[in-house]
């Protein structure tokens, strides 16, 4: 028995094979990429404010010096060094930037990526750097289009629809994580920001309904039990409600209500420190100026509960205990707070 379904799993696999290899050249045809090009719009509706973006990167004013830098030796940063390149064709950096004297960079670094990068690539069209590079094309619009022709304008705007008409047709090879949350949230600013584009917004908010249910539990952490999970999806969770505001669009109820959870499961698993535990494959995050731009909204969240979902978090003095649990007896319980207080 075990040994059929080994030789049906090695045909499966076989069989796989092709069909991706073909997928991905399917997708670097100019059959296909002409294809995502719907339409071209007129104009920008809606510009998010800058600051809002800003507060999905931690990169330095000076990682990328585009003023001493030209575009096409930008390109040259290999993928393999993975962090770089993401971080470079995600373009979140834009925020960081003088945007009193590097606007006409900026627009001869736009115009070089959409004519070196337009079509497809493995990766530089990673969904969760597609996303991110509409939300920061998107957010940076006033300066990038500032004094901008009518050539280049419609050079980015049809990257723009493109790109957007690229996520909402591979969301589906998504799984439910913080990944689906950010290309959601590029989608539904695709569909605010262009009138025309009204469709997207419609479907970005249907989509992100759905994760919302299939992701995080009922106290609102993502069913993976990352603390760095936590911090990712607030933030775009934040921005797409801040974005809806700014638009005059409709807030869902279902957004009001998971940002409610997940920040208290923020204000859980903050420490005196300023950075998030480790664990569950968790990176180093600290979060002392995310606290800053809370404060700033005007949001505020307090969780002065000592377990939520399945973890149990103990303070004492300048030190923060956390278990992670499964099923833990009353007696167990009342022996932890004993030998920690």
């Amino acid at each position: 028995m075990y040994r059929l379904k080994g030789i049906k799993l090695y045909f499966l696999s076989v069989l796989k094979l092709p069909l991706l290899v073909f997928k991905n050249y399917y997708l670097k045809s100019l059959f296909y990429n002409r294809k995502l090009v719907t339409y071209i719009p007129s104009r920008i509706f809606y510009t998010p404010s800058s600051f809002l973006c800003e507060s999905l990167t931690t990169i330095k004013n000076d990682f990328y010096n585009i003023n001493n830098t030209s575009p096409t030796s930008l390109w040259r940063i290999s993928s393999k060094d993975k962090l770089k390149f993401d971080n470079l064709h995600n373009f979140l950096w834009l925020t960081k930037l003088d945007r009193k004297h590097s606007k006409i960079f900026i627009k001869d670094i736009i115009s070089s990526w959409i004519n070196n990068f337009s079509n497809y690539d493995p990766d530089t069209w990673k969904m969760e750097i597609t996303s991110k590079r509409i939300i920061a094309w998107s957010s940076n619009s006033d300066i990038i289009l500032q004094d901008a022709d009518k050539i280049y304008k419609e050079k980015l705007f049809s990257s723009l629809i493109k790109q957007s008409n690229f996520l909402i047709k591979n969301l589906s090879y998504v799984p439910y994580d913080s990944t689906k949350i950010i290309c959601c949230t590029a989608i539904i600013l695709s569909g605010i920001i262009f009138s025309e584009n009204d469709l997207n917004y419609k479907i970005g908010i249907k989509e992100l309904e759905k994760i919302i249910r299939n992701y995080f539990d009922e106290s609102g952490f993502p069913k993976s039990r990352n603390p760095e999970e936590v911090f990712i999806c607030i933030k775009y969770l934040i921005l797409i409600r801040e974005c809806l505001k700014e638009a005059q669009k409709f807030v869902p109820n279902f957004l009001d209500e998971i940002i409610l959870r997940i920040g208290n499961c923020y204000s859980f698993l903050s420490c005196s420190n300023k950075q998030f535990p480790l664990f569950n494959g968790a990176t180093e995050i600290n979060y002392k100026y995310y606290d800053i731009f809370l404060k700033n909204l005007k949001y505020k969240f307090n969780n002065k509960s000592y377990r939520i979902a399945d973890l149990i978090k103990l303070k004492k003095k300048n030190w923060n205990y956390l278990w992670t649990v499964e099923i833990l007896p009353p007696t167990t319980l009342q022996d932890i707070i004993r030998q920690v207080v």
